[in-house]
This record gives C-alpha cells, structure tokens and sequence, in this order.
C-alpha cells in the first residue's frame, strides 16, 4: 500500500484501539511519523503566538484625549503665578487624559475629558527657542507622563499589562498625533488617539 493509505489504515486502528482499550501505538515504519507530522499543525494552533497557555491580557480599549496650547513667548512668573513679563520664545503644554472605553461618554465634551472627572490627567509645560522642537518635546513628554500614569494605574487595579513593545508603539503614534496637531493654525489644538487590539 502507498504511505498515504497506510497512514489512513493506521489511523482507523488507532481509533479503534483508543475505543476499545482506552490507549493505542502504531510501530510501522514511517507510518508513525507521518501521523505525527499531520497532528503538529494542529498542536501549533493550540500553542499559539505565545507559548503553551499564554494569552494576552484583556486590556479594555481606551482612548486619549489630549489638548497642547502654544504661546508664542515665555512667561515670567512669580511664586504666586502671577505674570511678571514675558520674553522672546516658546511656550508648549500638553494635557493628556486616558479615559476607558466603558466610561467614555459621547456626549461629553472633549476638553471635559482632559479636565477632572475623568481618569487622572497629566500636564506637561515646555519653554524654548524652537518652535518644532518646544512643540515636540512636550508632546514626547506629555504622551510618555500619561502613558506611563494610566497603565501602572492598569496594572495595580486589575494586574493587566500590555505586552513587550505595545507601550512604545502607543508613546510614538500619541507623540505623533500631537506634534502634527501642533503644527496647525491655532492657540491651542486637540487630539486624540484610541488604543484597541
């Protein structure tokens, strides 16, 4: 017989005798191997991209919802914050909240959910020469104080990580988001960013 026939005639005893006795072999040569080649597809699909019984954590999608605000000069302040002078530069900040698909509100508006009330915003202020580069820096910055906030908040409430690298790739496409709203007419520019697997 060929090893194709074999291999099916193998099989069937195999069925049978698992059947009948709770166990089954198949000693003929090249028959065996060949049954296990056919069987690896299947215990490829079970292992997965991530090992034996790893899978990914649940992580809810959220979105960030941000807002920088250009000042084309620097601010002097004095320790009440109050404005003493101003003098030639930039001045970027970048607020950021990270705000979970289940709390979302469409109704609300965006600057509401940068504000209190939702999730734990961060701000960040950058002062220089350079306008990209000010405008830059604070997006980097900001994305990063955000990021960094909202998944070790993830993790200690719910023991949920991200896997190896998906903290980096949010970090560029949110600074990315940033800087290229930044560079649009306006005092000040929103953005926005959904995370989802």
């Amino acid at each position: 017989l060929g090893l194709a026939r074999r291999v099916a005639s193998c099989a069937a005893a195999v069925a049978l005798s698992l059947a009948v006795a709770g166990h089954a072999t198949c000693q003929e040569e090249g028959v065996r191997d060949a049954l296990l080649q056919q069987q690896r597809p299947e215990q490829a699909r079970k292992v997965g991209l991530f090992g034996s019984g790893i899978e990914r954590d649940p992580i809810e999608p959220f979105t960030l919802y941000g807002d920088i605000v250009k000042k084309f000069f620097i601010e002097n302040l004095d320790e009440t914050g109050k404005i003493l002078s101003r003098r030639k530069g930039f001045t970027a900040t970048v607020c950021i909240n990270a705000v979970e698909q289940s709390a979302d509100t469409p109704g609300v508006g965006m600057l509401s959910k940068i504000g209190n009330g939702f999730g734990e915003p961060t701000c960040i202020e950058v002062i220089g020469q350079d306008f990209e580069r000010t405008c830059d820096k604070a997006c980097a910055r900001g994305c990063e104080e955000q990021i960094r906030a909202y998944l070790n908040r993830l993790e200690a409430e719910t023991g949920f990580k991200l896997e190896p690298g998906e903290p980096r790739r949010l970090l560029v496409s949110c600074s990315k988001r940033c800087f290229t709203e930044s560079q649009r007419p306006g005092a000040n520019r929103p953005f926005t960013l959904t995370w989802i697997r």
